[in-house]
C-alpha cells in the first residue's frame, strides 16, 4: 500500500514538473470598446500565445446597434 502511494504522488509530482513551462506565454488583456466596461476586472478579450479566449457577445455594428452579416 505504502508502495503504491509512493508510486502515485511520484507519478503526479513528475507530471506538475513536466507541465511547468519555464518560459511563460505573454498574456494580452484587450481592452472593452465600450466605456461602461473599461473600469471592469474583466476583458472581452485575452489572448495567450497564439489563443484568444472571446466573451459571448453578438456581432453588431457599434455605430448602428445592427447586427453584422454572419454574426
Amino acid at each position: 500500500m505504502k508502495r503504491t502511494l509512493l508510486l502515485l504522488v511520484s507519478l503526479t509530482l513528475c507530471s506538475i514538473f513536466l507541465s511547468c513551462n519555464s518560459e511563460s506565454e505573454k498574456i494580452i488583456f484587450h481592452a472593452s470598446h465600450e466605456e461602461s466596461r473599461l473600469g471592469a476586472p474583466f476583458s472581452d478579450v485575452v489572448e495567450v500565445g497564439d489563443l484568444l479566449f472571446l466573451t459571448g457577445q453578438i456581432g453588431k455594428d457599434h455605430q448602428t446597434g445592427k447586427l453584422v452579416p454572419g454574426g
